[in-house]
């Protein structure tokens, strides 16, 4: 029985006269049809065939067989789950499957994925791309506009949410999707677990997401505390105790070596603990999936510059001197794009007045004298070379991030003879007719010369062969590039990446060598973030700051070796930081495959609608909560509970005053949509289906009475 006073939905708790007596008819009522609202679309997957959101994403993408399975199995374990799949085998795949399967089942209307900020441009692409799903990011002042504008999906990075979490909860979230979450696993075990943890954590726990699906190749880093850690996330997000016990329980019943160290597993709980982490966790090898995945083979290319295009980067060393930070690295980007590119951004430069006509002139001489450098030499060698080798279909990929280096490729290109095409961020139509005239077969352009910007989220997987005209500093752009490829289900075996360089150059000394060492431990590794995340630069941005650092000291003729040697080592370190890891994994976890088969059956049921219509359920609530309701036109209704500010309730998701407000799901918002799945009708009907669990009825009372009558 309810006692004096109730939670309304949301957070607020009044006190209402009708509640406090003997549950009427219409409480009773209003809780069986809260249990068939929730019951009305269950989510019983079996087989493909039961994917509601097939029609969705099924031109767009072909997920392969454990990602269906991921979808399969967090729908039967809802409402939480934990995907540590090995890396490379697509849990970004997995994690859209099962978002768009809540959204078709009207289980959830928006959500909430936090990620590092390296990610966020790649999650945006990947929802779009394969998904249709229209997502934004944004931190700080960005992430708080977003969360007040009726956007489907919000991506942020976890600390920018742990210092806005306040306004994430007013947003009425119904999913939040929590990518490389071993950003929680210090959150027990530590003497000061961090706030970031802590604050993520309490928001769990406080039930302000319905659904949650945590993401990560590596849950346990080195300790059994950074798996206890995530499960305790997980079920405190399900309102469950941890099902490990509590620190004192766990160290008592699974720790091995004590709290401190907490490294090894006791033998005779080994069993015990996968069992029940399990409940929460599934993880699929790369060996268990057998997927083809191509290896890489990278090659640097060292190019012989002449002594002009030497003397090109001695007089960029010079004007560096007197400029800003952001100026400095935008002329050495330059400098290691093309002659060119150089000269563009020193025309714009003296256009701005950050340099002068004099300097000006220095650099348009020594460009012409430099002419079109040794990196398009060497890039014509190439193409030659592939296209006697496979003179129909053969395919180049080439990359660089400045439009005047794409221009003088192609210019230089088709004077061979060569047809090529190009992909920038300017305009999709554009990039799809290029990326049409590669794929087509035989190609009706052999070479794509993309920008970065461009080259986001493609699927270009019909070449091989990649080369990186100039290198970019962000480690994670690299991989995007690649990842064009380098593909799962690609029929090549091998793709061949060139990275071209000149010799003796800032760009080899410096950023050839720190890249290729991260390229080649993706190679055997396959998670670059994950070995930036464990060395000292924390993440790419912290990667680029001190590559941008070491390239213009180097350029001003400092002695950068020591630093550069400091670099180095911190790869090396983070390396063996990583395979620690994944060999405690592979240790401690193995497969647990299990949670796809083990747990209950989904349920046969057949739909059924429930007997009392969404306005008729949401006008009785209403007034069982002691609110005074005014019939307004267009299916609306004025709500007003005594001491609060009145609202408006509408039924239709087309109404004029909704989509002039946004979704209405905002706190404070005054207007609110009540349909079925609904953040604010989902909320109201579970406040009702926790509310009366039972109804007793006094029958001998009633049958004397009637005998009487």
């Amino acid at each position: 029985m309810p006692g004096n006073q109730i939670n309304r939905w949301g957070t607020n708790s009044v006190r209402v006269g009708r509640l406090t007596g003997a549950p009427s008819e219409d409480h009773f009522a209003l809780h069986l049809a809260a249990i068939e609202y929730e019951l009305s679309t269950p989510i019983t997957i079996a087989t493909k065939e039961d994917i509601l959101s097939s029609k969705h994403w099924s031109e767009r993408v072909e997920p392969f067989e454990h990602q269906v399975q991921n979808l399969i199995t967090f729908c039967r374990r809802a409402p939480v789950a934990l995907f540590a799949d090995d890396v490379g085998l697509g849990k970004t795949i997995s994690a859209g499957l099962v978002l768009s399967e809540l959204r078709a089942r009207k289980k959830i209307r928006r959500a909430l994925i936090l990620c590092p900020k390296m990610l966020l441009e790649q999650w945006k692409d990947e929802l779009a791309e394969k998904f249709g799903i229209h997502a934004e990011h944004g931190v700080g002042n960005e992430l708080r506009r977003w969360l007040r504008d009726p956007v489907t999906v919000v991506l942020t990075t976890y600390e920018s949410a742990r210092d806005s979490m306040s306004a994430i909860q007013r947003a009425n979230f119904d999913m939040v999707i929590l990518d490389e979450a071993h950003k929680l696993r210090n959150l027990h075990g530590s003497a000061k677990p961090p706030k970031l943890a802590e604050v993520i954590h309490h928001s769990l726990a406080s039930r302000h997401f319905k659904y949650v699906l945590m993401l990560t190749a590596t849950p346990i880093q080195n300790r059994l505390w950074d798996m206890y850690s995530l499960i305790d996330c997980l079920s405190a997000a399900k309102g469950h105790t941890n099902p490990l016990g509590t620190t004192e329980e766990f160290v008592k019943n699974y720790v091995a070596d004590g709290k401190a160290k907490a490294r090894k597993l006791r033998e005779k709980t080994q069993k015990e603990f996968r069992q029940t982490i399990q409940d929460y966790m599934v993880r699929t090898s790369r060996q268990h999936a057998e997927l083809t995945f191509p290896k890489r083979n990278i090659l640097p290319v060292r190019c012989l510059a002449g002594a002009h295009e030497k003397e090109l980067q001695t007089l960029v060393g010079v004007t560096l001197q007197g400029l800003n930070s952001l100026t400095r690295t935008s002329l050495a980007e330059a400098l290691m794009s093309s002659p060119r590119a150089l000269l563009a951004q020193v025309r714009r430069m003296n256009t701005s007045g950050t340099l002068n006509t004099d300097i000006l002139k220095d650099f348009e001489g020594k460009v012409r004298e430099a002419g079109i450098g040794c990196k398009l030499i060497q890039l014509q060698k190439f193409v030659e070379a592939y296209r006697a080798k496979n003179p129909r279909e053969w395919r180049v990929i080439v990359f660089t991030r400045r439009l005047e280096t794409i221009e003088l490729i192609c210019d230089e290109l088709q004077r061979k003879g060569i047809s090529t095409a190009t992909i920038c961020g300017n305009g999709n139509a554009a990039n799809q007719t290029a990326i049409k005239a590669f794929t087509s077969n035989p190609p009706q352009a052999h070479v794509i010369v993309s920008t970065d910007a461009g080259a986001v989220g493609l699927n270009l997987q019909v070449c091989n062969v990649i080369i990186n005209y100039d290198l970019p500093w962000n480690p994670m752009i690299l991989e995007q590039r690649i990842g064009r490829v380098q593909r799962l289900g690609s029929k090549f075996k091998n793709i061949e990446v060139v990275n071209l360089i000149v010799r003796d150059s800032v760009e080899e000394h410096i950023v050839a060598r720190l890249l290729s060492k991260l390229q080649l431990i993706q190679a055997t590794i396959g998670d670059v973030e994950a070995i930036l995340e464990a060395s000292n630069f924390n993440d790419d941005e912290g990667f680029i700051k001190d590559i941008k650092k070491l390239v213009i000291d180097a350029l001003m003729g400092q002695n950068v070796e020591k630093a550069f040697s400091q670099a180095q080592k911190s790869i090396e370190k983070a390396k063996k930081i990583y395979e620690s890891a994944l060999q405690i994994v592979e240790e401690t976890l193995g497969e647990l495959n299990d949670m796809h088969s083990s747990g209950p059956a989904a349920p046969k049921l057949k739909p059924k609608s429930p007997k009392m219509s969404v306005p008729a359920f949401c006008k009785t609530a209403f007034v069982c909560e002691g609110a005074e309701l005014t019939e307004l036109p267009k299916q609306q209704l004025k709500v007003a509970f005594q001491g609060q500010a009145e609202w408006t309730a509408t039924f239709d998701d087309k109404d004029p005053d909704l989509l002039a407000a946004g979704l209405g799901t905002f706190g404070g918002a005054s207007i609110k949509l009540y349909e079925e799945g609904s953040p604010e009708f989902e909320r109201l009907v579970g406040e009702w289906r926790s509310r009366h669990t039972h109804r007793v009825m006094n029958r001998v009372e009633d049958s004397r009475n009637a005998i009487e009558q």
